[in-house]
């Protein structure tokens, strides 16, 4: 027997049980005077109540835009365009003169305002709309976070009054859905706020509701009282409901007792507390201490003390449904996740925040460290100034560590360490400031830090790494005084001068001699007078072997001559010291041998040399790629290089592959296998042989991975041609027939790409003689050209003619006695005015120009 509840991403109509909010929602779209707006927690069902009432409502006058905002923007015009064009992208047959105006409006009015341009692109639209035209924008609380949102909302408010002046926008309502309550939409005091909407709370089920969805649902279990237990637990909350339910059915004619279903509950919610909602709603309560204060003084039946602002939290939890007077935790499943003693140990967690973080920066967890400090700030208020500082500089220092410079520099610029009390902490703070500025590109404030460093604080190793960066922000700047500076900095820096030799160790002499090496070959790189490769081999001689892959990779670079023995050298020093790359750069010390320098270093090798290629293979899948399959690894790096137009080696990888493991591709074992023949026979089956194609299009036949675009349609089609070309006709058709099979699965897209198809066939046809077969399929060809709309074809299969081309091609052999398809008349005919064509079937059919205007511009029939 089929399952009923499957895990649904859209809830089927037979499956839609409607509450009270689908009705204030229809009441709302058919009054049009107000936008709606959906306020409720997650996984309560919203962006399905939002779609129900598009599939319910929408017709060929009402027209229904669903718009996700999860996915934001750069700025408020690529939003506000992003609307306009889902409207025109999912009703292109209404919308057609619509999408052409408001393209050349796009393109003739660049200077007018983004809510002005699209305000003008609605009344467009609206102009375009026999009906009613319903805006859904869904998740946007994901909008609020953005800098623009304000002036989305507030042009979404300006609509409304501007009825007065337009009068086609009564036609228009926007539906609103979030997590967010409408006073806190717009963020700027200056505007006014968002109070237009009619909020619509979307509560669980009621009993009859719930009744209605078992109905649905087809669950038939032996006794109501079984039906009454589910109740109990979920008290209609419909993804509990659904989840529930849905595990019952698996086993519910074994389901006997009230303990069995009970047992159930425990197993899906009440063990390890990860499935939503309850997972959500407990990382909701952990982060806010409001919310689990209220859920103390409701389970102390004081729930009418519950602040407003309280109770709405708790509401967007999805702890409470929203009622006007006393509350109460909506269900037994929620209230025993959120029991007493959980909420204690969240209490005592919460109070060792910071000693947690702090462990975390320790460790290099920063987004963990962040997270904590974070939750601490939200929940907490800092006991001390000296406390306010440290989270501040930690936080502003973690941040700095996953490359969110502006975020650091805020957090940074808020601790308030001074310089007799803590000079360590203040000049660190100033140092890792400066670095974020020159992350940012902003060299001049990045200088400013750091010369602050080197005029105030003693000359320890704080003090040298300040210079060497202070010496990286001139270079940048590109002002011959500011790259004197910088020689003399690292010059110094390598003779041991300028700092204090008793404060700084060794091992960071050696570093900094290394770097500042490095950094003059980099200075002298461009300049031919100044052998660059001189200083790449002295920074070679430190003791450091972590930074040295680096300067290996510039001495490649600049003594090509000696790639082979300086990529062997290198392969050698990684594998001897067992160097593993590290996943992310350290913005503090950035020449760290990281990911990028190995897979370049991979690169080079598989260009140079066969033998350090495979040690240095063999050495990434035992201890850096060890998850990873061999072929997998060849097929990432092909990849990468075809992205990174380094094209003749990512063919050469996929070669190598194919060399090494045919008869695995053969096989087709992995989706690797699959699409190593596939960009294979993609890239160089026309250049070379056609057994990649042939290869590739057998696996297709019998293990196709992927969804079929212009690169199946390409490998096919050239397939075919060389082929036919070699006469190898029987094999030609088998493939052409292979893909006349799967035309049901091919995205529309891609559906015009069986005319080129089917003109291969044509000439196949044609070459052998097969005259009535030719024929049928250039009419064929006709017919479809005349009805596919071909604005859109690939150029890379058909070329920029290549439609005309095929046209005038079938018709002359169905019109032998015709050189080319006939021109049309130049007369301009009256849409009501008689007159007579031929058809290519031969067909004569006398009527009026409007009825015969599509196929004559179709090419189907010509004047006579």
């Amino acid at each position: 027997m089929e399952k009923i509840l499957k895990p649904y991403t859209i809830i089927p109509p037979h499956l839609y049980v409607k509450r009270s909010a689908d009705r204030q929602l229809r009441d709302i779209i058919s009054d049009m005077g107000r936008p709606g707006y959906v306020l409720v927690s997650r996984q309560m069902g919203k962006t399905n109540l939002l779609l129900n009432a598009k599939r319910e409502l929408g017709n060929e006058n009402d027209k229904f835009i669903y718009v996700d905002l999860s996915n934001t923007f750069d700025n408020e015009q690529s939003c506000f365009q992003n609307i306009i064009d889902l409207a025109l992208e999912t009703n292109e047959d209404s919308y057609f003169e619509a999408s052409q105006k408001i393209i050349a409006g796009r393109k003739s009015l660049i200077e007018i305002p983004p809510h002005k341009q699209h305000t003008n692109e609605l009344r467009i639209l609206l102009k375009n709309t026999k009906g009613k035209l319903v805006i859904i924008l869904d998740e946007i609380d994901a909008l609020t976070k953005t800098q623009y949102s304000d002036k989305i909302f507030a042009q979404i408010r300006s609509v409304y009054f501007s009825r007065v002046n337009f009068p086609e926008f009564e036609r228009l309502t926007y539906i609103l859905s979030g997590v967010v309550e409408p006073s806190e939409i717009i963020k700027d005091p200056k505007i006014s706020p968002f109070n237009i909407g009619e909020k619509i709370f979307l509560n669980d089920f009621s009993k009859e509701e719930f009744i209605d969805f078992v109905n649905r649902a087809k669950i038939n279990l032996e006794s109501e009282v079984l039906i009454e237990r589910i109740f109990y637990w979920t008290n209609g909350n419909p993804r509990m409901t659904w989840d529930l339910c849905s595990e019952i059915e698996n086993i519910q004619s074994n389901i006997k007792t009230k303990e069995q279903i009970d047992e159930i509950v425990k197993k899906l919610y009440l063990t390890a507390f990860d499935k939503p909602p309850i997972d959500n709603i407990r990382e909701m309560v952990i982060a806010d201490k409001s919310i689990r204060d209220a859920i103390v003084e409701i389970d102390y039946n004081k729930g009418c003390e519950v602040a407003d602002n309280i109770k709405s939290k708790l509401y967007l939890a999805g702890i409470i449904n929203y009622e006007e007077n006393d509350i109460k935790i909506k269900n037994r499943i929620i209230k025993n996740s959120l029991n007493r003693a959980w909420l204690e140990s969240v209490k005592e967690q919460e109070q060792g925040l910071l000693k947690i973080a702090i462990e975390l920066l320790e460790n290099e967890k920063y987004a963990d460290a962040i997270s904590c400090y974070e939750k601490y700030m939200t929940t907490n208020s800092f006991p001390d100034k000296e406390t306010e500082s440290f989270v501040y500089y930690h936080l502003g220092l973690a941040l700095s560590k996953i490359f969110q410079y502006e975020k650091a520099i805020e957090f940074l610029s808020k601790s308030s360490f001074s310089i007799s009390d803590y000079p360590k902490l203040f000049f660190k703070n100033k140092s890792i400031t400066g670095l974020c500025y020159y992350y940012l590109g902003d060299f001049e404030k990045s200088i400013e830090c750091f010369k602050f460093i080197i005029d105030k604080s003693v000359k320890d190793e704080l003090y040298c790494r300040t210079l060497l960066n202070f010496g990286s922000a001139c270079i940048k700047l590109k002002n011959v005084n500011y790259s004197e500076a910088a020689i003399s900095i690292f010059n110094k820096l390598i003779v041991e001068e300028n700092f204090d030799k008793s404060l700084v160790s060794e091992i960071v002499i050696d570093e900094l001699k290394a770097i500042s090496n490095y950094n003059l070959g980099l200075l002298y790189n461009t300049n031919k007078l100044v052998d660059s490769s001189f200083y790449f081999e002295k920074a070679l001689e430190t003791k450091i072997v972590e930074i040295k892959p680096i300067f290996y990779l510039n001495l490649i670079n600049s003594k090509i001559e000696l790639s082979n023995q300086l990529i062997e050298e290198l392969i050698a020093l990684i594998i001897a010291n067992r160097l593993l790359p590290i996943d992310k750069d350290d913005p503090e010390r950035p020449l760290l041998f990281n990911i990028d320098n190995f897979e370049e270093i991979i690169v080079i090798a598989f260009q140079n040399s066969n033998v350090n290629f495979e040690k240095i293979l063999n050495y990434a899948k035992i201890n850096v790629y060890s998850n990873k399959k061999t072929l997998e690894i060849l097929y990432d790096f092909a990849i990468k290089c075809l992205n990174s137009n380094i094209w003749d080696t990512g063919v050469e990888f996929l070669k190598y592959s194919y060399s090494k493991f045919s008869q695995e591709l053969i096989l087709n074992e992995t989706i690797y296998h699959y699409n190593t023949l596939r960009f294979l026979s993609y890239i160089i089956g026309e250049k070379e042989n056609i057994k990649y194609s042939i290869e590739f299009l057998d696996c297709f036949q019998s293990k196709r991975h992927t969804s079929i675009d212009n690169m199946d349609f390409k490998i096919v089609i050239q397939t075919i041609i060389e082929l036919s070309q070699n006469n190898e006709i029987l094999l030609a058709d088998k493939y052409l027939n292979l893909f006349y099979n799967l035309k049901s699965e091919v995205n529309n897209d891609y559906q015009i790409n069986f005319i080129l198809l089917k003109y291969l066939d044509f000439q196949i046809k044609k070459s052998v003689g097969y005259k009535n077969e030719a024929k049928s399929i250039a009419q064929e060809i006709l017919f479809e050209i005349g009805n596919k709309k071909t604005k859109n074809i690939n150029i890379d299969l058909f070329g920029e003619k290549g439609i005309e081309n095929i046209k005038d091609d079938v018709f002359k052999y169905l019109n032998p006695s015709l050189n080319s398809f006939p021109k049309q008349s130049e007369k301009q005919f009256g849409r009501n005015d008689k007159i007579k064509v031929r058809y290519n079937d031969g067909r004569i059919v006398e009527d009026k120009f409007k009825k015969l205007e599509k196929d004559i511009n179709g090419k189907l029939c010509s004047l006579i």
